[in-house]
């Protein structure tokens, strides 16, 4: 009986792969490493930015001239988001700015920019830790203002939604995350 049994997984298996056939389509809504948007082949996957769209510093009024970053690297993907996106109230916006290439001491100058600014660190990193990476989050209690930053001495690989709505497959080291808050202003 185990035997027969055997051999009917066995050939139900074969079957299976039978009607599969040699299908290589793939979700283009799904990570498929080294396959680009339009179809064709892209055999880069050595950790380099595979995006290929430039973004631009995000420019809204609520941005204070400290919680701009004008330090080195790369921005590779800009997100905007909303608290939630699902009803009309919106308490916060938040905005992503993720950079390739950036270094420790520009992060560190734009870390002492804010609290020039009155905005204070409380539980996020002074220094970087010894393995390199910078945590910070960093509020204005005046403003309502928040910026929360991730510096990486190691880069990360990732795959997020833009602005637009496309997916971007990216690479980046520093990621800045603007919180507008609740307060009017």
């Amino acid at each position: 009986m185990k035997k027969l049994l055997a051999i009917l997984l066995a050939a139900m298996m074969l079957l299976s792969l039978a009607a599969c056939g040699d299908n290589n389509t793939t979700d283009p809504d799904k990570d498929n490493p080294g396959v680009s948007q339009s179809g064709e082949n892209n055999d880069n996957q050595g950790g380099e930015n595979v995006n290929a769209k430039t973004y631009d510093w995000p420019t809204e009024d609520w941005i204070t001239a400290s919680m701009n970053y004008t330090g080195t690297g790369d921005i590779v993907i800009v997100r905007h988001q909303f608290d939630d996106e699902n009803t009309e109230i919106v308490e916060s916006e938040k905005i992503t700015v993720r950079f390739n290439n950036s270094s420790i001491d520009d992060v560190l100058a734009y870390a002492k920019a804010l609290e020039n600014d009155g905005f204070v660190n409380p539980y996020g990193d002074k220094e970087p830790k010894a393995n390199g990476n910078y945590l910070a989050q960093f509020s204005n209690p005046d403003t309502g203002r928040n910026v929360n930053i991730s510096y990486y001495a190691e880069p990360v690989s990732n795959t997020m939604m833009d602005t637009s709505g496309s997916s971007v497959k990216h690479t980046y080291n520093l990621d800045i995350v603007l919180i507008k808050g609740n307060k009017d202003g």
